[in-house]
């Protein structure tokens, strides 16, 4: 059914558990897996943190984190598919458009599927922080997507403040 599956994961607890999901179906499916970690590149002036011009000195901090980041990530998932006996490769890909370096690395690797978590914000905080999901869904094409919400993991969000998550 499926030969490669790709998971996208960003370190939180919803992409681990879209990532667990995923394993699942790859154990079933005699599938490998191909996860990816999308870091934000270097910006000089970053417009969206109303931050404003940053020292060119930051670049290297800034790169080492997103680095750790992305490996703490990625090792989450690989220590599950080595556990399950699931061929994985994982790559963390610079890209400042994280759906974009989804659809592109699910071409790429000729996936037959994306599993990916979804917060599930709505109202000001979907409008703020947008939805990496939604534009993979829109930009993929003919991959499957499977888009996985873990109850437990979106609990480990605040809710409070957005009142149509009611």
């Amino acid at each position: 059914m499926f030969k490669t599956i790709l998971i996208p994961v960003d370190g939180s607890p919803i992409a681990l558990a879209s990532a667990k999901v995923a394993i699942e179906l790859a154990v079933l499916c005699q599938a490998s897996i191909y996860v990816i970690f999308v870091a934000s590149p270097y910006h000089r002036f970053i417009r969206s943190s109303g931050i404003g011009l940053m020292p060119k000195s930051y670049q290297q901090q800034f790169e080492q984190h997103e680095k750790e980041q992305g490996e703490a990530a990625l090792s989450s998932v690989q220590v599950l598919a080595e556990k399950a006996k699931i061929p994985c490769t994982a790559e963390i890909i610079i890209d400042k458009i994280p759906a974009r370096a989804i659809t592109e690395a699910a071409h790429k690797q000729g996936a037959d599927l994306v599993v990916m978590g979804s917060h599930g914000f709505r109202g000001v905080k979907k409008l703020l922080l947008g939805s990496t999901t939604q534009e993979v869904l829109v930009r993929i094409g003919a991959v499957p997507v499977l888009v996985h919400r873990d109850q437990a993991a979106a609990d480990a969000f605040d809710w409070e403040d957005d009142e149509e998550a009611v």
